[in-house]
């Protein structure tokens, strides 16, 4: 079933304002376009672009909800077109399977080493102890990231954490968000409308930095003869490495 609307959130609102109203335009239309017809949007513009990327995982995970949902109630539908006894059998059955289910689990867990299921043992997957799944992370909630501009601070949200580390794969984005929070609460250089715009181009700009020694690290070790810098190369790896900020 097509929809005929889609959610928008209020924390758009910081997105927007981190645009220009021509960027602003762009990502309005192209939302509009990829909700009403899965059309994605191409654009040159880096800021539209990463907002978009966000912005389309997001209505995809909405509309995932709202398809569950969906045949949630087609299920209860055609429950609640069945007999009372019939709903009683098909309630029993299921209980039936649960319980056996569970029979099994208890068995396995018996006959299974301590080491194998991880009892006692905390890991990184579940993050909790007994092998028990680990609680989602809400995208919407605060990520612990602050980048302080001249009006006050923009608090990175985990939705803006995880597509950061997604689309800068090079960086370590937790200790490059840290660096640039320290940065941002002592020189206050950027306004509230372009937080959010400089701190993606940062990234961006140390991303390909990042990129370009990891391919100038592997150049070198492919030499066979070991060569000292000249004054140039050694130049531009200093300019690699320096990571200053987008101004």
């Amino acid at each position: 079933m097509k929809k005929k609307s889609f959610l928008m959130y209020h924390d758009t609102e910081i997105t927007l304002d981190a645009m220009s109203d021509e960027q602003a335009g762009k990502f309005i239309k192209a939302i509009f376009d990829y909700a009403a017809r899965g059309e994605i949007v191409e654009t040159d513009d880096d800021v539209v672009r990463f907002c978009l990327l966000s912005a389309r995982a997001t209505m995809d995970r909405d509309a995932a909800k709202y398809n569950e949902r969906c045949d949630k109630n087609k299920e209860n539908g055609a429950l609640g077109g069945l007999s009372k006894s019939k709903r009683m059998l098909a309630n029993a059955s299921e209980c039936k399977r649960m319980l056996a289910n569970a029979s099994e689990c208890k068995q396995s867990l018996a006959l299974a080493p301590d080491n194998d299921i991880g009892i006692g043992i905390e890991n990184e997957e579940t993050n909790t102890r007994g092998g028990g799944p680990a609680a989602p992370i809400d995208p919407k909630a605060f990520s612990g990231f602050v980048i302080y501009h001249q009006d006050g601070e923009m608090r990175i949200n985990n939705r803006d954490l995880e597509s950061w580390k997604s689309a800068y794969s090079h960086l370590d984005i937790p200790a490059q968000l840290q660096s640039l929070s320290d940065w941002t609460r002592e020189t206050r250089e950027w306004t509230k409308k372009d937080a959010f715009h400089r701190t993606s181009a940062t990234l961006k700009l140390r991303d390909e930095r990042a990129r370009i020694l990891a391919e100038e690290k592997r150049k070198d070790e492919a030499r066979q003869d070991k060569k000292p810098m000249t004054v140039e190369e050694r130049k531009r790896a200093e300019w690699l490495a320096s990571g200053q900020a987008v101004n």
